[in-house]
């Protein structure tokens, strides 16, 4: 199911809705791996999405995001600059051409805004979530969406995220 960001909504992507200013602390510990950005896997395209962010090029983080929301992207991240911290991708589910994958942060920073999670798992199906509800809940904003988990969709074969964002810069 591909969803349309309003412009309004931008792109904060997958794991930065809710992002909020904190202190720099003691970084926890990221349990997650950091494998090679990509889109044969919706890790890969999560991966390669924060790389970009880290590199502040925005043109090479927006081409892991779905091909139809690639303009509130760039109209998002244009201007940032490069991001800091640390990220690790934790656990992440898969169901048909729909995925959600969850993003650790360790006082990363984007546009003068920092924020931790460290949990590998927030946001995934459970016992008592279905896939499709856990995976409508990445395409809200707001304290209904786990904030780091990320939803994901295949379009030919490649992989892409799907998230609307909020108020990050």
């Amino acid at each position: 199911m591909r969803r349309k960001v309003s412009a309004a909504c931008a792109l904060t992507l997958a794991a930065m809705t809710g992002l909020a200013a904190v202190g720099c602390g003691s970084q926890p510990k990221l349990t997650g791996s950091m494998p090679a950005g990509g889109h044969q896997s919706a890790i890969a395209a999560v991966a390669g999405f924060f790389r970009g962010l880290q590199t502040g090029n925005p043109i090479v983080a927006c081409d892991y995001v779905d091909p139809g929301e690639k303009g509130n992207c760039y109209g998002t991240f244009g201007n940032v600059g490069a991001a800091s911290g640390s990220w690790r991708v934790g656990r992440s589910v898969v169901s048909g051409s729909e995925a959600i994958v969850v993003v650790e942060l360790g006082d990363f920073c984007l546009n003068g805004q920092c924020t931790t999670a460290a949990s590998p798992d927030k946001g995934l199906p459970g016992p008592r979530t279905a896939f499709k509800t856990a995976f409508d809940q990445t395409q809200q904003p707001g304290a209904r969406k786990a904030p780091f988990a990320i939803g994901c969709v295949e379009i030919g074969a490649r992989w892409y995220l799907e998230v609307p964002v909020e108020g990050l810069i």
